[in-house]
């Protein structure tokens, strides 16, 4: 089976038969994912909303998927749920549950971890890698939802499409 560094299996290779090399696969996710993601960007709202806090989950999964087994891995099982509340925070332009999903995320991380490995330099290592990677992908994708949300532009194109799709064009 054909798994990334993280572990996971690549679907395509595995359920087709065919090896692909990481080119074809690059280019055919491209090709099925940037129409998904042009219609979102120009739709916007929640669809918007879904789409980016649905890659920001599978990014820090990732992030805590590639320090497994060690000291220092992060828990997801807090991470995403914290990751799509401080999404939540920027789509409705709320300040307090923001701080909320830090505050609670940091807490039940700290008490999960010490009820798990009963040590507390490691729950404080989880817990600042929780906070890494959450705050490390949910900031810049809550900042993506914040700029979609701006208001203004042409009768043809607001000024929140225009500027999501100049950094789809710079980051692509």
């Amino acid at each position: 089976l054909g798994k990334s560094q993280a572990g996971f299996s690549i679907p395509m290779a595995d359920v087709a038969g065919i090896s692909l090399s990481n080119t074809a696969q690059r280019v055919l996710t491209g090709v099925v994912a940037t129409p998904i993601i042009l219609l979102c960007v120009f739709v916007g709202g929640l669809p918007f909303m879904f789409v980016v806090l649905a890659l920001a989950s599978l990014g820090v999964t990732e992030f805590h998927l590639l320090a497994k087994n060690r000291l220092s891995q992060g828990s997801t099982l807090i991470g995403v749920p914290m990751l799509v509340a401080i999404g939540l925070a920027f789509h409705f332009g709320e300040p307090l549950l923001l701080v909320t999903a830090l505050l609670a995320g940091t807490a039940l991380t700290f008490i999960l971890e010490l009820l798990r490995h009963q040590n507390l330099r490691r729950g404080l290592a989880q817990v600042l890698m929780t906070l890494a990677g959450t705050l490390y992908l949910a900031f810049p994708a809550g900042f993506l939802i914040s700029l979609r949300g701006l208001p203004g532009g042409t009768e043809r194109i607001s000024t929140g499409v225009f500027w999501i799709l100049l950094v789809l064009c710079v980051t692509w």
